[in-house]
């Protein structure tokens, strides 16, 4: 009896979202004005395409990263864009209610954590579209994800797990989640390795020119001998420094209710709700924050973008000072592009 009062608490929380009707309602005849008054089809603007597409109208974009230089941020797109955020969003969602299943709390249909697993896996632009047409109807970008997962598993005949979707959740708890597993896998899959090789083409080139004598240089003036390697290892090392700090960055995770006081997690877990969210945070890879408010303390991402800054510096100085050997005659680059 008292699961099944959680069960229509939870539903409750879902019908809370459609009392807003009029607002709703509001919003859409805003957006179809605005539709009618642009010059560019619906159809046509890119910010209504998969973000995992390629980006078809550049000249269209707000940004040069995705007009001009869209070809050098396709890693990122399936991690960083709108696409990516709902997958990583239906993906905590999905473990969220597989850690229910196997931690004993939730009884799900044989078959079920196999689909969950799968979901996030199979999970495209068209899927998201579906998910972005009902945040339009719903308002609410999580919702509408929630609504999405339910109607997944009723669709395959798992009506009793989608009973559990969210149950015990509040927004940030997946939202924060989302973007601390987006970020990992940039770091992880993309600018680690890259950074990575750069490094290694560095350490190389420095090896080769490591007899190669130059005159260096102190407040522009000449100064004393030096090589033309040992300055490119100096660069390697430094880079290298700060390559190291990010491949070892745990990213930041939390679940733990609407103001962090683990209420709603309460009347699901009980007294085992803090090894719950440990394990659980732990499995996705992210390292558990225990006390916060709704959001998780921003400090901890700003680190890791305090990281990247740093390395952005260290190249940024690598780039000047092969700027200036050029300048000086001491190297040069072959010609890729005309000016």
């Amino acid at each position: 009896m008292a699961s099944d009062r959680r069960r229509g608490a939870f539903e409750a929380d879902e019908g809370g979202v459609r009392s807003a009707t009029p607002q709703r309602e509001a919003l859409r005849r805003v957006r179809r004005v605005r539709a009618r008054g642009s010059r560019i089809s619906h159809r046509d603007r890119t910010g209504d395409r998969g973000g995992a597409r390629a980006v078809r109208h550049r000249l269209l974009a707000l940004s040069p990263v995705d007009g001009r230089y869209a070809d050098l941020v396709d890693d990122l797109r399936p991690h960083l864009s709108e696409f990516g955020y709902i997958r990583y969003r239906l993906l905590v969602e999905a473990e969220y209610l597989r850690a229910l299943s196997e931690w004993g709390v939730a009884e799900l249909e044989p078959g079920a954590l196999q689909y969950l697993k799968s979901l996030p896996e199979r999970f495209g632009p068209e899927e998201a579209e579906e998910v972005k047409a009902i945040e339009a109807d719903v308002g609410h970008d999580v919702e509408a994800v929630v609504r999405f997962l339910k109607a997944r598993l009723r669709s395959q005949g798992y009506a009793r797990a989608a009973v559990w979707v969210h149950a015990g959740l509040t927004s940030e708890d997946v939202n924060s989640n989302a973007f601390s597993l987006a970020l990992r896998e940039v770091n992880e899959g993309v600018l680690v390795p890259e950074l990575s090789r750069l490094c290694e083409e560095l350490a190389e080139l420095a090896l080769r020119e490591k007899a190669t004598p130059m005159l260096a240089r102190t407040h522009g003036k000449p100064a004393v001998p030096t090589t033309l390697g040992r300055e490119l290892a100096y660069h390697a090392m430094r880079a290298l420094e700060w390559i190291e700090r990010l491949r070892g960055f745990k990213m930041p995770g939390k679940v733990s209710g609407a103001i962090g006081s683990y209420a709603g997690l309460m009347e699901v877990l009980g007294e085992r709700t803090l090894e719950f969210v440990g394990r659980f945070l732990s499995s996705l890879g992210l390292e558990p924050v225990l006390v916060t408010k709704q959001v998780i303390p921003a400090d901890r991402h700003s680190i890791y973008l305090h990281h990247l800054s740093s390395l952005s510096m260290a190249l940024t100085d690598l780039a000047r000072d092969l700027w200036l050997l050029s300048m000086l005659g001491y190297v040069s680059l072959e010609p890729t592009r005309v000016g």
